[in-house]
């Protein structure tokens, strides 16, 4: 393949328009096939049933008891002339109940059915963060790819551009034209041209991977991430700190952990109510037939009402190292969220810098690229005039390849630093792809 034409791919690497619709695609397949995305979902379903069962403890308890049997006696009673009387006898028993418990004042099962409302909130908001984070992994993983493809283009350029200006050196050598140095030098950056490939091509092997296994086996052919993406990611009239408060209210990560602080602080309060009274109502109907030997053929129906009061007196300290545990855990929950609104405000504000540095390095890959155009044309009629050489063009179009590298390369720390702060603020939604599909199209 020539230079022009590796030079040619490498602008249809980078700067095609979108073609397909696979951005999304992959989003779902990711869906399908992450395990941590799967991890997530197990996690939701799990959390998912802790409210019903923090509501049966507050429902009425049924439990019905049957026992059928069959009984044997040795009696031994006292003759009326002093004598012993010995006898055995075998009778049939039954035992039938059926007792209902209501729970009237149970502070801990009134506690625990609110954390259970506050573990489905929490987990579905997991659930969201869980998916915002995959999308986010999603377009980190291509934007690397596209910059590890555009490396390896490169890379190929540059290797036969010093190919050329080698062959060209050991030319003018034997015409006397160099000196054995200038070949040496060129000889070096000859040798450094194919260890970049080799390293960029281990880069790109490994960038693929990664969106393999995050995708389940797609490869794309072909990316699309052109140099105008890095204007349209800005967030134009937005600052950092209006970015940074959104961040604090929407963020679906920030709001699990503030879910967990309010849990912790429920279980504070229920460990300090292992110390009051419980009540409940016990209603119950029981029928006995000849349960012992005395009420043989005897038989009992009976209906009680009752109030079961019940007071802990003495635990062996377990509920004064309940109440401390739960303070310990309502501290680390609070040292949870603050940590979380910290590091959420330093993503806003580095990726921010990083998205206005993305764009003035694009501006200079820009001029940079139209510079190495002119350069290049002038080269090849420079060599029509006798005026440059092959290496010269070489040295043109290896720049201008540079130039291009460089524009994904910014694309590519442009779409990062988005996804970030997207991500940071809850926004990373499947609309948020849709709308960026038409620019960062992968086939």
């Amino acid at each position: 393949m020539g230079v022009i034409s590796r030079v040619g791919l490498l602008a249809a690497l980078c700067c095609s328009p979108a073609v397909g619709a696979s951005l999304l695609d992959a989003w779902d397949s990711a869906q399908a096939y992450d395990p941590d995305f799967r991890i997530a979902l197990a996690d939701h379903g799990i959390a998912a049933e802790e409210l019903p069962l923090a509501r049966a403890a507050l429902l009425p308890q049924m439990v019905a008891q049957a026992a059928v049997g069959r009984a044997e006696s040795d009696i031994t009673q006292p003759g009326l002339l002093g004598g012993v009387n010995r006898r055995s006898q075998f009778y049939d028993t039954q035992n039938w109940a059926l007792q209902i418990r209501q729970p009237l004042f149970r502070f801990r099962a009134l506690t625990g059915y609110q954390q259970g409302r506050l573990r489905s909130d929490s987990s579905d908001a997991a659930l969201e963060d869980a998916r915002q984070q995959l999308a986010l992994r999603l377009l980190e993983s291509l934007a690397r790819m596209a910059a590890a493809r555009a490396d390896a283009q490169f890379a190929e350029v540059d290797v036969v551009s010093s190919a050329r200006v080698l062959e060209q050196s050991e030319r003018q050598l034997k015409a006397g034209q160099v000196t054995q140095a200038d070949r040496a030098n060129a000889s070096a950056r000859h040798a450094q041209a194919e260890t970049g490939l080799s390293q960029a091509k281990v880069a790109l092997a490994v960038a693929d991977a990664k969106w393999q296994q995050l995708t389940g086996g797609m490869s794309p052919n072909r990316l699309s991430l052109p140099p105008e993406l890095v204007a349209k990611l800005g967030f134009a009239g937005v600052t950092a700190d209006d970015l940074a408060t959104r961040a604090l209210a929407q963020s679906p990560a920030l709001a699990s952990l503030r879910r967990e602080r309010d849990i912790a602080r429920l279980e504070l309060r229920k460990a300090r109510g292992e110390r009051l009274p419980t009540l409940d109502l016990l209603l119950s109907r029981g029928y006995v037939e000849s349960d012992v030997e005395s009420t043989i053929g005897n038989t009992y129906l009976t209906n009680r009402v009752a109030l079961q009061a019940t007071l802990p007196l003495y635990a062996g300290g377990a509920i004064s190292a309940t109440v401390r545990q739960a303070e310990a855990k309502l501290a680390r929950a609070e040292a949870s969220v603050s940590a979380a609104e910290g590091q959420l405000r330093s993503i806003v504000a580095q990726e921010t810098s990083n998205l206005a540095y993305a764009g003035s390095q694009k501006d200079s890959a820009r001029v940079s690229a139209e510079a190495a155009g002119l350069s290049q044309r002038a080269a090849e009629l420079g060599r029509s005039g006798g005026t440059s050489t092959r290496a010269d063009a070489s040295e043109a179009e290896t720049a201008l390849a540079a130039a291009q590298r460089d524009q994904v390369r910014a694309a590519a720390l442009a779409l990062i630093s988005w996804a970030r702060i997207m991500h940071a603020t809850g926004a990373l939604d499947r609309s948020a792809l849709e709308n960026l599909q038409p620019d960062v199209d992968i086939e």
